[in-house]
């Protein structure tokens, strides 16, 4: 995935992490339609390994530690966000380099 998309899913992520009051019903259906009425999949609650290991990082050492964390259920997009979908939230510039040009 390409650093501007890794970015616009953490944005998407980090919304949806700053939305949520920690109660989530006992059972969440498994798709919902987002605020712009794109599809949205529910990614259940669990443990993953964040980081990389010493000597693989991709990004910086801020990767590091490796450590387990827990997260409870949320939603992310299903499919990536396009231009098109980007330039209604968001102004491309120098901070979201790329090509903005086509909607796709």
């Amino acid at each position: 995935m390409s650093r501007p998309r890794c970015l616009s899913a953490l944005i998407v992520i980090a919304a949806l992490f700053a939305a949520c009051d920690g109660s989530a019903a006992p059972r969440l259906p498994r798709e919902i339609k987002g605020a712009d009425g794109a599809p949205m999949t529910l990614v259940p609650k669990g443990e993953f390994v964040m980081g990389s290991p010493l000597g693989t990082y991709i990004f910086g050492d801020n990767e590091a530690p490796r450590r387990r964390v827990k997260l409870e259920a949320f939603y992310i997009d299903k499919f990536e966000v396009t231009n098109a979908r980007f330039r209604k939230h968001l102004t491309p510039n120098e901070d979201y380099p790329g090509s903005f040009t086509s909607d796709d």
